[in-house]
């Protein structure tokens, strides 16, 4: 989880707010001292078993707290049950580690810009999982399977907020080719698998024997093999 440093924070005091030392948060922020900048965006390791809280001071708004602690409104609400953006002092409030929407429709689109007028730049199947990283509007801002961010609609997704106590961890699929008949390759596993993936590794290349300088083909594929493998695996992951 990422804290933005406001005035008057210390390392010692953001430690003992979420638990931690300040030597794992030199450590986890590769800092060459512990003076800290407004503004400053300090990563809060995970602890095992233990979730972020924070206790609502005089004046704090979801709004404030969202934006102080890298999230959104929504997934705050969803996380500690609250109905409405009514929040008082001295209320403990659990900090989403990880936010991801769910695709609930059939199809979705995911645009270039919040909003139903900009382009489509992928399409997700019911059940796909996209981490969220903003929001407005009525649209979650959520990250690609190519590293780049695009726009859904609320309409059409769920919203799950995950805390700490169990974070999300990847899970990577393994893709081989068939090699003969006791060897089948892993297609099947994967397409029957694939909404459970966070990443493919494909085993398509290997070093040449006779020049370790060369990468050459593991068994034979055709670019139309690998466009099929790439449609299937981001329909989903």
């Amino acid at each position: 989880m990422w804290y933005t440093v406001v005035a008057g924070d210390s390392l010692y005091q953001i430690a003992r707010r979420f638990g931690t030392t300040v030597e794992t948060l030199v450590e986890a922020n590769k800092l060459q001292s512990t003076d800290l900048n407004i503004g400053q965006g300090i990563y809060i390791p995970p602890v095992p078993g233990r979730a972020f809280q924070y206790t609502v001071r005089a004046g704090d708004t979801l709004y404030g707290l969202a934006r102080l602690f890298g999230t959104t409104i929504q997934a705050l609400a969803e996380l500690n049950g609250i109905e409405n953006t009514t929040i008082y002092a001295g209320q403990r409030i659990l900090i989403p580690f990880y936010t991801e929407v769910i695709v609930n429709t059939p199809m979705a689109n995911v645009r270039n810009g919040p909003g139903t007028n900009f382009a489509s730049v992928a399409v997700m199947q019911q059940g796909a999982r996209l981490p969220v990283v903003g929001y407005r509007n009525g649209w979650y801002q959520v990250g690609l399977f190519n590293g780049t961010f695009g726009w859904i609609s609320e309409d059409i997704v769920t919203l799950d907020a995950h805390d700490s106590i169990r974070p999300v961890q990847p899970i990577i699929g393994f893709y081989t080719l068939a090699e003969g008949p006791g060897l089948p390759g892993s297609y099947t596993s994967f397409a029957d698998n694939v909404s459970q993936l966070s990443g493919v590794y494909l085993f398509f290349y290997q070093i040449s024997r006779n020049d370790p300088t060369q990468i050459d083909r593991f068994f034979q594929f055709t670019d139309q093999d690998i466009r099929v493998i790439v449609a299937v695996a981001t329909e989903t992951i």
